[in-house]
């Protein structure tokens, strides 16, 4: 009876408000049934038909709350109970002395999610968070992830003791570890590939402070110079560097093959080369400028020719600083032979490569120091030609 006397009322004001010129759209509350129940007010539909409530501009719904006592809630369901997914989706509006002013908008226990339309953005740049450190979203799913033309920087956190971990097609391949270490993963990480066309790994000091360094290592952490005992490492350090200045260490607990391909070259560029033992004693150097090879006098070996048939080639170069060459003898009168080789101090020997015609005793005298030396002979028919080397001394 109450609610039929309320639609006739109701009906009666629409009446109303048709005459006083306002738009036809108010007509839908003829479709719903308005009435009080205590404190409450109730909208209700017959559920026969869509139901609209409209109006002409803006809108305001709130809690009828005093400042500082806003403990009230608006709720909005899709279905019919408040605060259940159970009967679908729904959204709770609360103020700030309820719950802190939190907006709570649910999905159905469907699985149905929220769709948005359009940009999402914040009201103040770089101020609020999507989840926080308690409540964290399980995945997230975009095409990109950029920095903002307001903020340079795009920083990727895990909180405590947590990695953050990069995934390919559902597998993790990456991942920074505690201490900012990029681990590769043990199954399905990949390669580190550099397409630029002057790709450099390097530290990141500047000019003459370049006092860090950078290691490859073969097992383990990078320790000391001298320690193999995780495999082999390549050390190369900035010219600041405290213990190691510009020095490159490339060392192994085993073999270290330098290999090139048929036709290659392995170049070493140096002031010395110093060739070492295992207790770190010098062996052998080879001088940068003018190429000598030298035995340590302490440590130092000999050359060992193992293979039958090999020998130690000595290139005679330019008669003029010739190490090596030939001569003919001419008979008592000296031959000299001129060139930068002949020092004093140095061995030379020579060698008849002929049959002479009256065979005599022949030596070696007048070295002039940097300059030549001389052949002498006693028989006026020594005549056969003749092969000279010299012996440098260390």
């Amino acid at each position: 009876m109450f609610r039929s006397l309320l639609r006739t009322f109701s009906a009666f004001i629409l009446g109303i408000a048709i005459a006083c010129g306002v738009s036809p759209a108010v007509a839908d509350i003829v479709q719903n049934t308005i009435y009080n129940l205590g404190s409450t007010v109730v909208i209700a539909s017959d559920g026969s038909s869509t139901s609209y409530f409209r109006w002409g501009k803006d809108i305001w719904a709130y809690a009828q709350t005093a400042d500082g006592s806003d403990n009230g809630t608006i709720n909005i369901a899709g279905g019919g109970a408040v605060a259940s997914q159970g009967r679908g989706a729904y959204i709770i509006v609360r103020g700030n002395e309820a719950s802190n002013g939190v907006i709570t908008i649910a999905e159905g226990s469907n699985g149905g999610g929220i769709n948005v339309t359009g940009s999402v953005a914040p009201s103040a740049n770089a101020t609020y968070n999507v989840g926080g450190s308690a409540l964290a979203f399980t995945n997230v799913y975009t095409n990109n992830i950029r920095s903002s033309s307001v903020a340079a920087d795009l920083n990727l956190r895990a909180t405590g003791t947590q990695n953050v971990n990069i995934y390919n097609n559902g597998v993790s391949t990456w991942g920074f570890a505690t201490g900012g270490t990029f681990v590769q993963d043990a199954t399905n990480g990949g390669d580190i590939v550099l397409n630029v066309a002057n790709g450099t790994i390097r530290q990141g000091t500047s000019d003459a402070a370049d006092s860090k360094e950078v290691c490859l290592t073969g097992g383990g952490a990078c320790t000391s110079t001298a320690d193999f005992t995780r495999g082999a490492k390549l050390l190369l350090a900035g010219n600041e560097q405290a213990t190691r200045p510009g020095e490159a260490y490339l060392e192994s607990n085993g073999l270290v093959r330098l290999r090139t391909n048929t036709g290659g070259n392995i170049q070493f560029y140096a002031g010395t080369v110093d060739f070492r033992s295992t207790a770190g004693s010098s062996l052998w150097t080879v001088n940068g400028s003018t190429g000598a090879l030298t035995s340590d006098a302490t440590n130092g070996g000999g050359i060992v020719l193992a293979k039958s048939g090999t020998t130690l080639a000595v290139d005679s170069g330019t008669a003029a600083s010739a190490c090596a060459g030939t001569g003919t003898h001419n008979g008592t009168t000296a031959v000299t032979v001129s060139t930068t080789c002949a020092t004093t101090g140095n061995r030379i020997f020579f060698a008849d490569t002929s049959e002479p015609t009256t065979s005599s005793g022949c030596w070696v005298a007048n070295v002039v120091n940097g300059t030549s030396f001389d052949v002498d002979c006693k028989s006026a028919g020594q005549d056969a030609t003749f092969a000279w080397w010299i012996q440098k001394e260390g």
